[in-house]
């Protein structure tokens, strides 16, 4: 409703490597109607930072929508902000892919090798939301600027999320 694809990550800072910004930014730059919520900055500095980090890699500022760490109820909240996740790599989020689906929000994330790299596609496995979940960097972004550009898609998936968890899990007994 904004006019521009809101891409997000509510995941730890400390997730979030060159590798991840330069992927981030890659995104950005393929998607040129879009921008980047990142909902876990503990301070100015740390927002700084970001901000210098992905004007480095030619991403201008006001595509970027930085927000402090903050209560449950905003964090929640600002998943409203956002049209679709995009999940950190090697140390995807757990919790937060969780939130996320909660809100009807999915992650797409990169299914690594290991055990760990592994946990933000089983969120999404769990679900039967394979589509978001991808096996190389590359892919990942190919699989990001799909997904902005098939909004009508992304938002069937959206509206349906919630039942289909409820419904998912009540046929699992949780």
């Amino acid at each position: 409703s904004n006019s521009f694809f809101t891409f997000g990550s509510f995941n730890r800072t400390n997730k979030i490597n060159d590798t991840v910004i330069n992927t981030w930014a890659e995104v950005l730059k393929r998607c040129e109607n879009s921008r980047l919520l990142i909902g876990s900055l503990m301070d100015d500095h740390q927002t700084q930072h970001y901000v210098a980090r992905f004007a480095e890699l030619g991403i201008d500022e006001s595509r970027l929508i930085m927000r402090r760490r903050t209560s449950l109820s905003e964090y929640l909240a600002m998943h409203g902000e956002v049209d679709l996740l995009l999940d950190t790599f090697p140390y995807p989020g757990g919790t937060t892919a969780n939130y996320g689906l909660q809100m009807g929000v999915p992650s797409l994330t990169y299914a690594g090798e290991t055990l760990v790299m592994r946990q933000g596609s089983a969120n999404m496995y769990q679900y039967c939301l394979d589509e978001f979940v991808v096996t190389s960097r590359e892919a990942y972004i190919d699989r990001a600027v799909e997904i902005a550009s098939d909004v009508a898609s992304l938002n069937e998936t959206r509206l349906g999320l919630r039942e289909k968890i409820a419904a998912l899990s009540q046929a699992d007994g949780n």
